[in-house]
């Protein structure tokens, strides 16, 4: 029985906290599903380097909106606010593009200038009650 217990610790130590941003890029993904927007190309982000983007995040994701010519969007996770706060007054120097933060400022989203604002503000929706 004691050693039944001692493995089970052991077990259990071993597993810890679960990362809270394992699934982060999913469910910032399945909130754009839940909104009725609809993204292609999901992959890791590759940024160009005459943008300077300080590398505060944990992690990065380019998208394509359909309806767009070979363009959509991009969002980066940050494990609290203050790591994306630098991210959104970088992006913000970019024109033509919609940038927003969620509601606890861990997601910062760049869309296209060529989507309209009204679908732009569904993304916005879509990642407001997000971490």
């Amino acid at each position: 029985m004691y050693r039944l217990l001692v493995i089970a610790l052991f077990l259990l130590a071993a597993c810890g906290e679960p990362d809270p941003l394992i699934f982060s890029s999913y469910s910032v993904l399945h909130a754009f599903d839940a909104a009725g927007v609809s993204v292609t190309d999901v992959r890791r982000g590759r940024l160009d380097p005459s943008i300077p983007i300080p590398n505060s995040y944990v992690e990065h994701v380019d998208f394509l909106v359909p309806g767009l010519s070979n363009t959509g969007g991009q969002f980066f996770i940050c494990v609290t606010k203050k790591d994306c706060d630098p991210i959104v007054d970088a992006l913000k120097n970019l024109t033509g593009s919609y940038i927003y933060q969620s509601g606890g400022g861990h997601v910062v989203l760049q869309l296209s200038g060529q989507l309209t604002s009204n679908e732009a503000a569904k993304f916005a929706r879509a990642i407001k009650p997000l971490p």
